[in-house]
């Protein structure tokens, strides 16, 4: 297939996308047209999901009108029924309509084969399903998908579009830190590290209860201590009977 256009690009095999973009870059810089082989040249290679869907809305258009048409089918009837009327039937309808489109898009997208000729896993196969069915509800997911030059599969998560973009390849552990060296000989204990300069003060101690204070000796001398104290009275010799004797004669 001649790639004129760099929309082209998104309708080769998966495997020939990065080539024909790099030989499309060189014929667009021969040109002097460098501005366009810039742009070209950002151009993002598609998941194999978005690959596919861009092959089925080139190869598959009457079966994407169909489902889209049952999409707006359906959104009428919830829209219907949201404001009191009764759409039962004509939701159902339209409910099994984009369900029998979406069953003949993914059978379709069975028979496509990848990059390295095998045949898509079912893991890219329900990406598939959740893109188109996607495009079938949302406008800004449908304009994407029309185009034919989807980069990457799209999910509506009920509250608005949401972007299912590649995860990024795990990146590989990172390498022990190195410690600096501590200037020791190897084998050596380390030392305990220093006290900080100002450690805080403790608690201030409780306060002691007082002594008990003695208690007072007692006044009242014992009985013992009266005894020695006391003496008996000193005896006097009695005068004799008799007048009292009178003055002295010189």
């Amino acid at each position: 297939m001649p790639v004129d256009a760099p929309e082209d690009l998104y309708g080769l095999p998966l495997e020939e996308f990065v080539l024909e973009r790099t030989a499309l870059v060189k014929s667009l810089r021969a040109e002097k047209r460098r501005e366009e082989a810039g742009e070209v040249a950002a151009l993002r290679k598609p998941s194999v999901a978005a690959w596919a869907v861009n092959q089925l809305v080139r190869t598959q258009p009457q079966t994407i009108r169909a489902l889209f048409d049952a999409g707006d089918a359906l959104a009428q009837a919830q829209r219907q029924a949201a404001s009191g009327e009764h759409t039962g039937d004509a939701m159902r309808e339209a409910t099994r309509r984009q369900r029998d489109a979406l069953g003949e898009l993914t059978e379709a997208a069975e028979g496509l084969l990848g990059s390295q000729g095998s045949a898509l896993s079912q893991a890219t196969l329900e990406r598939v399903t959740d893109t188109l069915r996607a495009a079938a509800i949302d406008d800004e997911a449908r304009r994407e998908v029309q185009t034919g030059c989807l980069t990457h599969e799209l999910r509506f998560a009920g509250l608005g579009l949401s972007g299912l973009e590649a995860s990024p390849a795990p990146q590989p552990p990172s390498a022990p830190s190195r410690r600096k060296p501590s200037g020791r000989a190897p084998g050596t204990a380390a030392k305990a590290p220093r006290p900080p300069p100002n450690p805080p003060s403790p608690p201030p101690k409780p306060p002691r209860p007082p002594p008990n204070p003695p208690r007072p000796r007692s006044r009242t001398p014992s009985a013992a201590a009266a005894r020695r104290a006391w003496r008996p009275p000193a005896r006097t010799r009695p005068m004799p009977a008799g007048p009292p004797p009178g003055p002295r004669r010189s």
